[in-house]
């Protein structure tokens, strides 16, 4: 269990917040106000500076001076506006005239300040500003998935892995080859193949979407294809838009055919100057490496090379950790609205333990997560015990690499060449028992001799006990008397049992 160290939500913990301000002075009051309260502060001199920050960096929210030489604050409000930048905006001047606070409130400005201002105040409007602009993301992009429209702006990308995969993603979306989307299972390929629709120029035309994998043979080769009872196929719905096939890789040798058949025919675009009949872009995903199911032969190779003309690769959760703050963000407002519970977020220490596992369900597994972690909480706050199963997870590869490193370790393998041989001493030889059935010579005894060395064993063993002696041997003690007597081992009488 990890130790609480504090209470705060990683809305708050985590938010980079961006400064405009002109005034150093003013900059660095508000720098240091940022870091003791645990946001990620970024500082901009200018209007222009700011706006540039905006388009580089993910920045949450904005601390903006009014009044600044070249580009003003207004303006600075203005571009935003245009730029279709989201961001809360708290205004700060020093001539807090009410025209202004009016232009403002009506350019998008949040909330209105005079210098100087309390730091509590400010941590205050700071706050509600980060809830209602991650309220308003949240709506946005469930109206977007609603609605089909999701962009790229809808998806978090933190990380430069993801980062790269939406560069990939708009790089396609100007053109109209086909598309191969690969990616493990949660990853989100179904919302980088809508984003790419949705950014393409066929985005008002249909997005047609198809599961390889959970449809039959039969079933499936008559939407695509067409058949008996199939009004339309699915190319034909799709006309003018785009065919989204989900685990193309399940699709059978002969389905394989005929799909390959319609860009053999030429009846299938593959640019914006073909005219084909099926004027249709073409997306794929799948959660294997086609090239692997290529080699494997259970995917065709013509084929392959038809639908991997521009390959986008969604990466696995656990390299984009960078990216799960905002997810957990994200899916906490989605289900504390969706089931009417007040809760503000993670605390650290569930952040931190939700980061270092591997989610092996990406994506989707966390959502799940969070969503049952909502219908645990008690006070508000996501605490590791809301994630039993992450927490039992973790634990048990602690456990593991404890016992691990408790291990004497192996040394390190040693080149041929380096090898250096090892003398081990010889042992001294060792000696051969003598039998007991073989005199010193090495002939077999008479039976007479070893009859006298039992007796004499049966002796020492007992201490001359004769009735002892004579049931271990099983003779009568008549019998012992008389063989003493004959071997000449005759033993004082006051010995006898």
């Amino acid at each position: 269990m990890i130790r609480r160290v504090d209470a705060r939500p990683i809305r708050e913990l985590m938010a980079n917040i961006l400064v405009i301000d002109d005034d150093p002075i003013q900059c660095r009051l508000s720098e240091e106000m940022l870091k003791t309260h645990g946001f990620e502060p970024f500082i901009a001199a200018s209007g222009a500076e700011g706006l540039a920050l905006l388009e580089s960096e993910n920045i949450q929210a904005v601390i903006l001076d009014l009044v600044m030489p070249e580009m003003d604050g207004m303006t600075v409000l203005s571009e935003m506006r245009t730029r279709n930048f989201t961001q809360p905006v708290i205004v700060q001047t020093a001539q807090p005239a009410i025209e202004n606070i009016i232009s403002a409130i009506r350019l998008g400005a949040s909330d209105f300040f005079s210098k100087p201002i309390a730091p509590e105040r400010m941590i205050i409007s700071l706050q509600n500003a980060l809830k209602r602009f991650e309220l308003e993301n949240c709506l946005r992009t469930e109206t977007h998935r609603q609605k089909g429209a999701l962009s790229f702006k809808d998806m978090a990308a933190k990380s430069p892995a993801m980062k790269k995969s939406i560069a990939h993603g708009e790089k396609a979306a100007v053109t109209q080859i086909p598309v191969l989307i690969e990616g493990e299972a949660g990853t989100g390929r179904d919302m980088m193949a809508r984003a790419i629709h949705h950014h393409a120029k066929r985005g008002g035309k249909p997005f047609i979407a198809l599961n390889c994998s959970t449809l039959d043979e039969h079933e499936l080769d008559k939407m695509l294809f067409g058949g008996e009872g199939q009004k339309k196929t699915a190319f034909e719905q799709a006309q003018g838009g785009t065919l989204y096939l989900d685990e193309i890789g399940a699709l059978s040798m002969e389905l394989q055919g005929k799909l390959l058949a319609l860009f053999t025919g030429k009846q299938l675009s593959t640019s914006a100057d073909d005219h084909a009949p099926l004027d249709v872009r073409l997306i794929c995903a799948t959660s294997k490496r086609l090239l692997n199911l290529t080699k494997q032969k259970q995917f065709r190779e013509d084929l392959y090379y038809r639908l991997n003309i521009f390959p986008v690769y969604m990466p696995p959760l656990r390299d984009r950790a960078e990216d799960i703050p905002d997810l957990i963000s994200h899916f906490v407002t989605k289900f504390s609205v969706a089931e009417g519970r007040r809760i503000d977020g993670c605390t650290p220490e569930a952040l931190i333990m939700l980061t270092q596992y591997e989610w092996p369900g990406n994506v989707r597994q966390l959502e799940n997560a969070v969503y049952r972690a909502i219908l645990l909480s008690e006070d508000g706050h996501l605490t590791p015990n809301e994630f039993p199963q992450i927490q039992t997870s973790l634990q048990g590869a602690e456990k593991l690499r404890s016992a691990l490193k408790s291990m004497s370790p192996q040394a390190a393998p040693a080149h041929i060449d380096a090898a250096t041989p090892q003398v081990m001493p010889l042992k001294p030889k060792a000696q051969p028992t003598k039998d007991r059935f073989l005199s010193d010579d090495g002939r077999v005894n008479n039976l007479a001799q070893v009859e006298k060395d039992l007796i004499e064993f049966a002796l020492k063993k007992h201490s001359g006990k004769m009735s002892a002696v004579a049931r271990a041997l099983g003779i009568g003690r008549s019998t012992l008397y008389r063989k003493l007597k004959e071997y000449g081992l005759e033993t004082d009488q006051s010995n006898a049992a």
